[in-house]
């Protein structure tokens, strides 16, 4: 994926009347290298997007929800603790002596 530098566009209220001033094909002459820069960004931030998917679902690989072996995982993510039970009694098995 390239890197490739995206030139800043600012127009000042001067050219877009300077512009208006020299008619109409100026105008559209304007308005469609806005529509060029518009389409450029468009296709690197749907681009960018693919690729935020594909790292994000590289990330969230571990051996339990991939071929990876356990040796691959991170140890610094949480482990998935064990699920408490909802009943907040629990038993316990006591020893009588008789």
């Amino acid at each position: 994926m390239g890197q490739e530098k995206i030139q800043k566009v600012t127009i000042t209220s001067e050219q877009t009347r300077e512009a208006y001033d020299q008619g109409p094909d100026a105008v559209e002459a304007l308005v469609f290298s806005l529509v060029d820069t518009i389409d450029v960004l468009i296709d690197k931030v749907e681009d960018q997007s693919i690729r935020i998917i594909k790292l994000e679902d590289q990330f969230n690989k571990n051996s339990r929800n991939s071929s990876k072996p356990p040796s691959t995982d991170s140890p610094f993510k949480n482990k998935d603790k064990k699920k408490k039970t909802q009943n907040p009694v629990q038993k316990r098995s006591v020893k009588v002596r008789l």
